[in-house]
């Protein structure tokens, strides 16, 4: 399971008597709202046993009924003896033996087969205007908020080298895309071939210039991986190589992420994904 938190204390209820099947597989992934207490049953008086940080994913092995909060009497099982109020979590994504039952995504690609990113004008239609004032650095600092809408997200892949961040800001529509991504690759264990985090959301430029559009990062809908082998404006690490991304390129491109190995010299940016299509949705 992707929590911190441990499940083993003894002396507490098992919950297999609430669930009308075994606890056999993960049926969804979800992540927290905000810090949400983990209980050994669902009710506000039983055993604190645990806490989920905001943002912090987790695997659901089934759904209970409880005791209402907020009018909202569901809770989710994380394991045998382990749940947490369903409303503390954003939407879960269920899955169909092992999958994820979604609707096929659409990008647009080039003759090659490989995802075109979307224009400025798409990603300000798609996910907001950002209102911004230009530095001469060419970062941006924003005047209407944007960055106040974005989602705490704190995928098991992290922390990682250099910064150590444990979590990161991702626009709403682009979460459960990076959500699913994610998952994928910590449960395949692809994840072991990213050695360095290093970026995510960033209020800025394309390429800190001033003269182009706002970056992908501006918006909340990319991230950068292992950046010292595959650096902007250079061809990326090749399969086999130390810090090569080609492992895990079939999982982002199914999410519908655009990869910057795929760009245009001198534009190359290996370390870069940046989602390129409307976000979907469970079917």
């Amino acid at each position: 399971m992707m929590l911190s938190v441990l499940f083993n204390q003894p002396g507490r209820c098992c919950l297999m008597a609430y669930l009308d099947s075994p606890l056999s597989q993960v049926r969804a992934i979800a992540s927290a709202r905000s810090q949400l207490r983990v209980r050994t049953r669902p009710a506000l008086d039983a055993p604190i046993v645990g806490r989920l940080a905001p943002g912090q994913m987790v695997e659901i092995l089934g759904a209970v009924e409880g005791e209402s909060v907020q009018d909202q009497s569901g809770w989710s099982v994380l394991q045998a003896d382990a749940v947490c109020w369903s409303g503390g979590l954003r939407q879960a994504q269920p899955l169909q033996d092992g999958h994820f039952a979604l609707a096929p995504v659409r990008v647009r690609r080039r003759p090659d087969g490989t995802i075109r990113p979307m224009s400025p004008r798409e990603c300000e239609t798609l996910f907001g205007r950002i209102e911004y004032r230009s530095q001469p650095d060419g970062s941006v600092t924003i005047l209407n908020g944007f960055e106040s809408r974005l989602d705490v997200l704190r995928p098991p892949l992290l922390p990682r080298p250099p910064y150590g961040a444990t979590a990161i800001s991702v626009h709403p529509l682009a979460r459960p895309a990076f959500e699913r991504v994610f998952y994928r690759l910590h449960k395949s264990g692809l994840d072991a071939g990213i050695l360095t985090f290093d970026g995510a959301y960033m209020a800025r430029h394309k390429g800190w210039d001033t003269r182009r559009a706002l970056s992908t990062h501006a918006y909340g809908i990319a991230i950068d991986l292992n950046a010292a082998f595959n650096r902007y404006g250079q061809p990326p690490a090749l399969a086999g190589e130390t810090g090569s991304l080609e492992r895990i390129l079939p999982v982002f491109a199914d999410e519908g992420f655009a990869w910057g190995g795929d760009f245009s010299a001198p534009w190359q940016d290996g370390m870069h994904f940046e989602l390129a299509c409307h976000p979907r949705k469970p079917f």
